[in-house]
């Protein structure tokens, strides 16, 4: 993934480390943001990012194929 950073046109990379054999979720950014994580795992990525002055609180969200498995992704996104 670090290649792909340049390749893009982007300058930061926050990457959530592998689990087992699931992909992995990367968040590209440049440097016009100050980005904070506050949660991360394998299926979504919460941030903190300071633009212009203005916090913005984002959400980045990979649903779990297995639909048994996506409550556990409502009830951290209810939170």
């Amino acid at each position: 993934m670090e290649t792909f950073v340049g390749h893009f046109g982007y300058k930061n990379l926050k990457k959530v480390d592998l689990i087992g054999y699931s992909g992995r979720l990367a968040l590209f950014y440049n440097n016009d943001f100050n980005v904070s994580i506050i949660y991360q795992s394998n299926r979504l990525i919460d941030i903190e990012a300071i633009y212009k002055g203005k916090t913005i609180n984002l959400t980045f969200v990979y649903g779990d194929p297995l639909p048994k498995n996506r409550d556990q992704i409502w009830e951290r996104l209810t939170r």
